[in-house]
């Protein structure tokens, strides 16, 4: 039965809105959830503020009252039966949007989109996948009429001029099956993307957001999906309304600092330098600085004053769609705008302004082999000095030319759509078997964040953004570890043991408790050593990097930095002065008092000389110490090959010659670099 016709004819005076971003399963079918997150739902924040926008008008005011609650299943535990119940207890119609889904996030909103049409909630389900597979298909995909059948409302589209007449429908209890949006609507004048309440406290980051200037792209790459969702005539939503959103988040609690601009190619948007301008003004006039990443093309540079107004701006990073580096994959694919021959020319220009340049990189095209690979990862890091690539593998993903022509050729693909997540091999190459594409995959990830790369790429990092470019390489080195994508990745993985998809065995509690055990004690092993690692890395590129070339302000900024800092360190230094000064001459007055009472006894010079010298020492020794200094120290490798001979001497059980003195010292030597590495990591936003 359709969800449309629960409690037929009865308008509600309640409405819960349930927005959730569904995950994705593993290869062992627990779904993908970290303690803390790293990268916000931008359709979220979309979806959110459209509902909070809706809420407000006077067409619900005053009429229906609508609650808003979020789940990002990233970071949220998800359990269908327990949301319904709490919602519908109060009497509630209770809508739940699944939003933003993609291809991979398909089953598992396939999954929670049963449970929740069986708990009494009206259920829909929208994004790239619905919206891709619907407008490249000439029939119903059979994944999509199976959820129509399940009575799950399916959005093709994008909401924006009409959603507020979709929760009228659902408030009148005359919800459709299927909403066919054709019409792209225009931005300039959309609710921008609002971050809900709450929703950075599961992010590793907090002081992070994102905003979606535009929509659509006008270039015709075959294996995307963006142009044909979005279009190819490209939509923008007002500067004006974008700048006073910023100002909003800065200043009204939230604190938003960092942005991804989510746009597929913000050099294409009209209003780029206005934005810009607005953000330079901003800085320079209400003091809000803002930081952020956007994507454009590889000509981006060519723009005139482009480059130079967003590293003013705040620009610290762009993400552009290298693809490859060899022209034939490039044509095969149509990814005409991009010239090869352009690509050094492009990052020494963004280099220039202090901004790292992260590239994408797919691996799979048509004249890829492993060799080939391998050599274009090389001429990545060594050649064209890209800051960052994000390997992805070619996948044909509904929505996309790929796909339409896989299917009319008949290609065997892969019929599990969890696996088209652009890390899984899911059809075949002309070039190679499955297991060497993925293994070539595998491989470009180590070759490219090898030890010697991330220190060449740290050393020639823009001081200002020494400490962005470090915390992005521990970012993505992390996500090695913890064996998924970077775009996926979080801190800790969390795994719930009933929420399995369905057809994998829901393990005992004792069971699913000792593979737990095993499973986290390894990786806090992993996490160990990478944060030596990082640690190595850290004291073999801090001081270099103090001598990259820094924009005036910020050199502005540092020695007011700097100067505020010896100020207080002075004013520390008196007061320690004072202090050892009072206990001084607590001291000899007692001394004094001692001495009235004995004969007298007077100390030779000698004597008068060594406590002056003594007393000079102990307060250089005050004013040089400093619990976090690791000044002079280039390496920790010194202390890494004794710790390996005490525990080889503890393997060989010759614990006479473990010296205890040397282990507590350098034990205390080890714990000092930690903490000095970690503090300069959390706070470096003071430094």
């Amino acid at each position: 039965m359709n969800n449309a016709t629960t409690d037929a004819g009865r308008p509600c005076k309640r409405l819960e809105v349930v927005l959730i971003r569904p995950g994705k399963y593993d290869d062992d079918g627990y779904v993908i959830r970290h303690f803390r997150g790293v990268l916000p739902s931008n359709t979220v924040a979309c979806l959110y503020g459209l509902t909070e926008d809706a809420a407000k008008s006077a067409r619900f005011a005053g009429r229906v009252e609508i609650g808003i609650c979020i789940y990002d299943e990233s970071v949220h535990k998800v359990v269908p039966e327990k949301i319904a119940r709490r919602l519908l207890r109060s009497g509630a119609r209770v809508l739940v949007g699944l939003v933003g889904v993609q291809t991979n996030q398909f089953p598992r909103a396939a999954d929670l989109a049963r449970r929740f049409v069986a708990a009494g909630c009206i259920t829909m389900i929208g994004g790239f996948h619905v919206s891709g597979a619907l407008a490249m298909s000439k029939t119903m995909p059979p994944e999509l009429q199976e959820m129509l059948d399940a009575g799950v409302t399916l959005v093709k589209g994008e909401v924006e001029d009409c959603w507020a007449d979709i929760l009228e429908d659902i408030v009148e209890n005359r919800v459709k099956p299927l909403y066919d949006i054709v019409d792209r609507p225009p931005l300039t004048y959309a609710p921008v993307p609002t971050i809900p309440p709450g929703y950075m406290k599961r992010f590793v980051f907090k002081q992070f957001g994102t905003i979606d200037t535009g929509r659509g792209c006008p270039f015709g790459c075959t294996f995307c999906t963006v142009i044909n969702v979005q279009g190819r005539k490209m939509r923008f939503r007002s500067p004006e309304l974008i700048l006073q959103r910023i100002r909003e988040n800065y200043k009204g609690g939230k604190g938003i600092r960092y942005y991804v601009f989510a746009d597929d190619n913000l050099a294409r948007n009209i209003y780029w330098e206005q934005i810009f301008d607005g953000l330079i003004r901003m800085r320079r006039e209400e003091g809000i600085v803002i930081l952020f990443m956007m994507q454009v093309d590889v000509k981006a540079y060519r723009l005139p004053r482009f480059v130079e107004k967003a590293a003013a701006a705040g620009c610290t990073q762009i993400f552009v769609g290298v693809e490859s580096l060899n022209p034939k994959n490039l044509e095969s694919v149509g990814k005409s705008q991009n010239t090869v021959e352009d690509y050094a020319a492009m990052v020494e220009a963004w280099h220039q302004h202090g901004v790292h340049v992260h590239a994408a990189y797919i691996i799979g095209f048509p004249y890829d082999t492993y060799d080939s690979i391998m050599a274009d990862v090389d001429r990545l890091a060594r050649d064209l000095k890209f800051d960052e690539v994000s390997f992805f593998m070619r996948t044909p993903l509904p929505g996309s030319q790929d796909h339409v022509d896989a299917v009319a050729a008949g290609v065997s693909m892969d019929p599990d759509y969890n696996k088209f997540d652009s890390f899984h091999a899911v059809w075949d190459h002309p070039l190679m078997t499955r297991e060497e594409w993925q293994r070539a995959y595998d491989d470009a990830w180590k070759r490219f964040y090898s030890f010697e790369n991330m220190k060449n790429i740290l050393l020639r990092a823009n001081i200002s953004n020494y400490w962005g470019m470090f915390k992005a390489l521990l970012w993505y080195r992390g996500a090695m570890v913890d064996g998924t994508h970077p775009m996926l990745t979080g801190f800790f993985r969390l795994k719930d043991r009933t929420e399995r998809r369905p057809g994998y065995p829901v393990d005992t509690r004792w069971a699913h408790l000792r593979r737990r055990w095993r499973e986290v004690r390894a990786l806090l092993r992993a996490w160990l050593r990478l944060f030596l690692e990082m640690q190595e890395l850290w004291l073999q590129t801090r001081i270099a990097s103090e001598k990259a070339k820094v924009s005036p302000a910020w050199r502005k900024h540092f020695q007011e930095f700097l100067t505020t800092l010896r100020q207080q360190l002075h004013h520390a230094h008196e007061r320690i002065n004072l202090s050892v000064g009072y206990v001084r001459s607590a001291f000899e007055q007692n001394i004094e008092s001692l001495k009235s009472s004995l004969p007298t006894i007077s100390l030779p010079d000698a004597g008068r000389r060594a406590r002056e010298t003594g007393r000079a020492w102990w307060t250089r020794l005050l004013e040089k110490m400093h619990v976090l200094s690791v000044r002079g120290v280039s390496t920790r490798r010194h202390l890494d090959r004794f710790w390996q001979q005490t525990k080889f001497y503890l393997k060989r059980r010759a614990y006479w010659r473990i010296n205890p003195f040397l282990v507590c010292y350098n034990f205390l030597r080890d714990l000092k670099l930690a903490l000095s590495f970690t503090f300069y990591m959390v706070y470096e936003r003071l430094l």
